[in-house]
Order: C-alpha cells, then sequence, then structure tokens
C-alpha cells in the first residue's frame, strides 16, 4: 500500500516539502523507489503541517483546535473512516503508516503552544522523542518494515 499515485508529485506535497522543509526534502531524493519517496514525502508534510500550527495562531486555543483537527483525522483513519480531503491526509491514508502514531505526533505537538519553557531536560527529551524522533522512526519504518523506531530515536 503506497501514497504513491502514478506520479508521485501531483498533489503537490513534494512542492511543498521542497519549499518548507528542503534538507528534508533533498534526503528524500534519495530514495529510489517512487512509491516510497512518495510516503515519505507525505510524512514530511504531515510533519510540516503540525510544526506549523504554533507560529500561524494568535492564541493557544486555536492552536489547540488545529491540532486537535489533524490527530482526529488520523484516529479517523485508524478506524477505518475515509479520510478528510487535504492532501497529506489522503497520502497518509494511501500510505499505510501507523495512523495512531500519526495522532500521537499531534497530540505532542500541543507543547508548542505553551509559553511556559520546559522544565528539566528529560521534558525536552521526551517532546523531542514525541515529535522529530517519531518521524525520522516512521520514515524508517517505511523504508525497511524491520527497522527499529527507538533505534533510529536513539540515534
Amino acid at each position: 500500500m503506497s501514497a504513491a499515485p502514478d506520479n508521485p508529485y501531483d498533489s503537490g506535497l513534494d512542492d511543498l516539502v521542497r519549499r518548507m522543509d528542503p534538507d528534508r526534502w533533498l534526503a528524500s531524493r534519495f530514495v529510489a523507489d517512487l512509491a516510497a519517496r512518495a510516503d515519505v514525502v507525505a510524512l514530511l508534510a504531515f510533519n510540516y503541517e503540525l510544526a506549523r500550527v504554533a507560529g500561524g495562531v494568535t492564541n493557544a486555543l486555536m492552536g489547540e483546535i488545529r491540532l486537535t483537527w489533524w490527530r482526529e483525522a488520523m484516529e479517523e483513519l485508524a478506524a477505518g473512516q475515509p479520510p478528510r480531503k487535504h492532501p497529506a491526509v489522503e497520502a497518509l491514508a494511501a500510505s499505510g503508516v501507523d495512523p495512531l502514531a500519526l495522532a500521537r505526533m499531534a497530540e505532542a505537538r500541543l507543547a508548542d503552544l505553551e509559553e511556559a519553557p520546559f522544565v528539566d531536560e528529560a521534558g525536552v527529551l521526551a517532546y523531542l522523542d514525541a515529535t522529530a524522533g517519531a518521524l525520522a522512526g516512521l520514515v524508517a519504518q517505511r523504508l525497511d518494515p524491520a527497522a527499529d523506531p527507538a533505534s533510529v530515536r536513539a540515534a
């Protein structure tokens, strides 16, 4: 199962990731399998959508609403419901990536809306594990189903 249409760049996600996350986009060019590359790009686009919420709202409540939309969209996929009409959601629905892991990433991004800094290093590390670490683990699993996400996050 894959997010890759006949032309994996039709969704506009590839261009979005190229513009907004050029380092990760460039790394995705090393994925030779176009279906796997499209799935990786869908994951990167999802990550971008979550990461931009805090900077795009004027108050925390609006950010919570947006992150809840993403979390619920992923929970709906996990429940077997059709994907919401959004290129990233549709691509992720076709990718076979665990939608509950994506829902947890959306939930973790609520920390972005907090005004207070993390209280300790353990909080920072937990946040990194749940966001960028989770993304790296999901990408690794998509490229190699035998990949251990915990090892990827530890790296």
